[in-house]
């Protein structure tokens, strides 16, 4: 993804705007 928004560490390099609670 190109912006995860409330993502944690995405596979597609989505950066992290919220931290992720599952890692």
């Amino acid at each position: 993804d190109e912006e995860n928004v409330g993502g944690g560490n995405d596979s597609q390099g989505g950066r992290n705007l919220k931290p992720s609670k599952t890692e």
